[in-house]
């Protein structure tokens, strides 16, 4: 009865979930954290948004760097002047203690926020045993945070001198 008809159905696309690619290599909490207390909150922000990157959602993951490196990090240097010029002239010797305790909450932050943003998919790659970046890639981040720092310190300097007449 049907004969000489033929329908063709094209098979479908499996679904496949962004964060569990194993073409794509994603930084794991661990590193998230170790590169905010070694780095600062600017480290661990740039390391969610490669993870965006990762997933695919490029637009939020630029968004997220911009306002990493040009919000967060000018934010950061002057918050850190301020506790050093404060921690210097309260009582010197407890410096280290005032930056430490800022690095903490800064980790605490930003761990929780990747957790709460990305701790699904971190978990689900964990799971499958996929491939996470290497602390290498960790450290490279490192440096250029600092880089940048070193970079925003320099203009807060320059600016502050400026204002002063010097």
């Amino acid at each position: 009865m049907n004969e000489g008809i033929h329908t063709r159905v094209a098979p479908a696309a499996p679904f496949r979930d962004p964060a569990l690619d194993p073409r794509q290599s994603w930084f794991n909490l661990g590193a998230i954290i170790i590169a905010t207390v070694l780095a600062t909150s600017v480290a661990g922000l740039l390391m969610i948004a490669l993870n965006y990157a990762a997933h695919g959602s490029k637009r939020l993951s630029w968004g997220l760097r911009i306002a990493a490196l040009a919000l967060v990090a000018p934010f950061v240097v002057a918050f850190s002047h301020v506790l050093l010029v404060l921690s210097y002239n309260h009582d010197s010797s407890f410096t280290w203690i005032d930056l430490t305790i800022s690095m903490l909450i800064q980790a605490m932050i930003v761990g929780a926020l990747a957790y709460w943003l990305q701790g699904e998919e971190l978990s689900a790659r964990y799971r499958a045993r996929l491939p996470m970046r290497s602390w290498l890639a960790s450290a490279g981040l490192i440096a250029g945070v600092w880089a940048t720092l070193m970079l925003w310190f320099l203009l807060l300097a320059l600016g502050l001198r400026a204002i002063a007449g010097g």
